[in-house]
């Protein structure tokens, strides 16, 4: 028994009389008795067994993935501490009992995001599907057992059709679930490319002055990076996973002996090894096949990818054409307001003296009534007593103007270098936020 208590595990099983049916395996009943056949607790008439499980309980469980790991013979390297933020990968190896080979593993791990309409439970706008699969293949029976951890409530054992012929050829079950990826990936790839056929039409649509969402530009360039590297990942996994193949083909064609049951290495005239081997060309020819599927998608997505770098730039000059035409015509007022102030400032130089002149004799200092004729009052010196101190402080006011209240007298320019309130910094974070924008650049 182990020592912790471990639920038992949701296995379904497949054959090729009754299909696929849902079994619950203890841990116990996942134990091997030799490593050449499929644990105790599953049917010796199973073909295909799939076991799925959360792969955040199994990351946190160590006695689970002990269980599953001793069932289905995994390398250690599958339970890495770096894999468990890993993009993707692939990989695979032989498995031997004193020098003869008992099966055959794999791994690998692919990764999808997915653009959503609208917000989710989580309050994000986007979604990650990670699949990861291990799989253990015993050539003496042909019996194939998988560990499917996904986040896709879709992908099931159904996603795997095993066809009994394929079934002698390890990589089998690769062909099955890339449908299942390539699906994930085109869904990925067509929610950017809709997005940006909105921003487009918006943009052709509208008669209006250009309001680009700069942060949403930036948000669905966000996405748009993520879905085509995870493209170039799962490019990457299955040129991986056709080499691997190939090479496993070859080492059969010059060791049939190692991977092939006695019943079929003694048919007559090698007829059943000849049908495998047209099998195993078969089967490579799919996996080529979607490795050209999925690289041709890739191309989409890099072209979606420069659509958005290609509206953002636009968006951006649109908005400095706007910005440079309305600079242009408040230029042309500013002309136009100089002028009519130089026209003011002539007329009243022309008519400031004798106003002036006619204000001061106008005043009581002067008498012209008097019999003595023009008379001049021994009080005129109150006028430049009052005038010429008023006269000196308002010049001092406005010579220490500067000096009581700086922040108005500064420029714009100088507000924007040197921000020294909240309002003045939002201004500067505004205009470097278009402009980093403005080249495609990740904030």
């Amino acid at each position: 028994m182990t020592a912790v208590q471990i639920p038992p595990f949701h296995v379904q099983l497949w054959n090729e009389e009754n299909g696929w049916r849902d079994e619950s395996v203890s841990a116990d009943g996942l134990s091997l008795e030799t490593p050449f056949a499929i644990p105790t607790g599953i049917p010796s008439s199973t073909q295909v067994f799939v076991i799925t499980v959360d792969a955040k309980k199994v990351w946190a469980c160590q006695e689970t993935r002990q269980v599953i790991q001793h069932a289905l013979r995994l390398p250690d390297i599958c339970w890495a501490n770096y894999l468990a933020n890993a993009n993707g990968y692939f990989g695979c190896d032989a498995t031997d009992t004193e020098g003869e080979i008992d099966g055959f593993n794999t791994w690998a791990f692919f990764e999808v995001k997915h653009l959503l309409d609208k917000a989710g439970p989580n309050g994000k706008d986007y979604r990650w599907f990670k699949i990861g699969i291990f799989s253990r293949w015993l050539p003496s029976t042909h019996q194939t057992g998988i560990l499917l951890l996904s986040s896709d409530e879709h992908m099931s054992s159904f996603s795997f059709k095993p066809s009994p012929g394929n079934l002698i050829d390890p990589f089998w079950l690769y062909p099955c679930i890339l449908g299942d990826i390539a699906r994930l990936q085109e869904t990925a790839i067509w929610n950017i490319r809709n997005e940006v056929r909105k921003i487009e039409t918006k943009r052709q649509l509208s008669g209006e002055s250009p309001q680009p969402h700069y942060e949403r530009l930036h948000e669905i360039a966000r996405h748009a990076i993520h879905v085509s590297e995870s493209i170039d990942v799962t490019v990457r996994n299955l040129q991986e996973i056709v080499s691997q193949h190939q090479m496993y083909t070859s080492q059969w064609n010059m060791h049939p002996d190692r991977f092939v049951p006695p019943s079929l290495r003694e048919a007559p005239e090698n007829r059943e090894m000849q049908k495998s081997l047209i099998i195993y060309r078969s089967l490579n020819r799919r996996l080529q096949f979607f490795l050209s599927h999925i690289e041709s998608i890739g191309h989409r997505a890099k072209a979606n990818e420069k659509r958005l770098q290609n509206e953002i730039q636009l968006a951006f000059n649109l908005i400095s054409q706007r910005d440079t035409a309305a600079t242009v015509q408040i230029g042309e007022a500013a002309q136009r307001d100089s002028a009519t102030m130089k026209t003011l400032s002539f007329i009243t130089l022309i008519f400031l003296p004798p106003t002036f002149i006619s204000t001061i004799f106008g005043m009581q200092f002067f008498n012209y009534d008097s019999t003595e004729g023009f008379v001049l009052t021994s009080d005129f010196w109150i006028y430049w007593a009052i005038a010429i101190p008023i006269t000196m402080l308002t010049g001092l006011v406005w010579l220490f103007w500067s000096k009581i209240f700086p922040h108005d007298s500064r420029t714009t320019f100088e507000r924007i270098r040197h921000p020294r309130h909240r309002h003045d910094e939002n201004l500067k974070e505004g205009l470097e936020l278009e402009v980093r924008h403005s080249d495609g650049s990740p904030v």
